[in-house]
């Protein structure tokens, strides 16, 4: 997510955050809904309730599990990578200040290594991301395809729109109220 800066204050900038923040949003609602809507039409339903349990638990806890391993690949590259690109410099005083104060602490001539090695380190994080992503998508075909539209009717047992007469009990329920 993209922090409060100086250039947040002008008013184009808004618009881009805001059209960011709707793609996230619409993207991430499609991808908690599928689950949940092909779960559904996949199980009988005296199994629903179970399913449904446990696709939430894991909805939430799966994303939890995956930031704190993230996190862990991010933290031990950046250690690693500092070690090689910039070795005089304390890797744990630049990931306990962060990448907004690490500047702080970093000699200038060192500044161009330690940029570096940040790079390196969200590179190991994205392809990680990446090949968790091509899991779950592999994963997902084996889950089958089924149509869940609704089927058209042939009409055949229907009269034309024009041709619907009410049945008796829909004309005294409708008295009625």
């Amino acid at each position: 997510m993209p922090q409060l800066t100086e250039k947040h204050l002008e008013a184009q900038d808004h618009a881009q955050d805001i059209n960011v923040g709707f793609s996230k949003s619409s993207v991430m609602g499609a991808g908690l809904q599928m689950p949940i809507v092909a779960t559904q039409n996949s199980i009988t339903p005296a199994k629903i309730a179970s399913a449904m349990s446990f696709l939430v638990t894991l909805q939430l806890l799966g994303p939890a599990i995956f930031l704190t391993l993230f996190n862990i690949v991010f933290v031990e590259g950046l250690t690693s990578q500092l070690a090689v690109y910039a070795p005089d410099v304390d890797a744990s005083s630049v990931i306990a200040l962060g990448a907004t104060r690490f500047r702080q602490v970093v000699p200038s001539e060192d500044l161009r290594s330690v940029l570096v090695a940040y790079s390196n380190s969200l590179d190991n994080v994205f392809a990680f991301v990446a090949a968790a992503g091509a899991m779950v998508f592999v994963t997902a075909l084996g889950i089958g395809w089924k149509d869940i539209r609704k089927q058209k009717d042939s009409g055949a047992d229907h009269p034309p729109v024009g041709e619907i007469k009410e049945d008796e009990e829909a004309k005294q329920v409708s008295k009625a109220f």
